[in-house]
């Protein structure tokens, strides 16, 4: 059982290791954080209910 969970670890850290990102469609390599944001002052408490999200 121990053979077969290390087995496990070594390909899951094989497969993560060669995962690669690609950001070249990004025009400008980044995005602006401030500017349109929609926000309120005060909070709604009903926010907090087990049921909000539906």
């Amino acid at each position: 059982m121990r053979k077969i969970l290390m087995l496990a670890l070594f390909l899951t850290a094989a497969a993560a290791a060669t995962q690669t990102v690609e950001l070249a469609h990004w025009a400008q390599g980044v995005a602006p954080l401030d500017q349109g944001w929609k926000t309120h002052a005060g909070d709604n408490s009903a926010w907090a209910a087990p049921g909000f999200d539906g």
